[in-house]
């Protein structure tokens, strides 16, 4: 228990830390997901232009 060291409250340190540490994971996971949000839309993005110049180089070759 770290957060018993500094505070006493019997028991509820425990509790309190268990919620500390969850909260600390749901946000850890909450920030992973975004990344992997912002990954996902850059890459079909890049996609997209990709296609788009690959059909421009096709008309202009034409």
């Amino acid at each position: 228990m770290i957060f018993g060291r500094f505070v006493d409250l019997g028991v509820w340190t425990g509790a309190i830390e268990s919620l500390v540490f969850t909260l600390g994971i749901l946000l850890l996971l909450a920030c992973l997901i975004r990344l992997a949000a912002k990954v996902a839309l850059y890459a079909v993005r890049a996609g997209v232009r990709l296609k788009g110049m690959c059909k421009v180089k096709g008309s202009a070759i034409k």
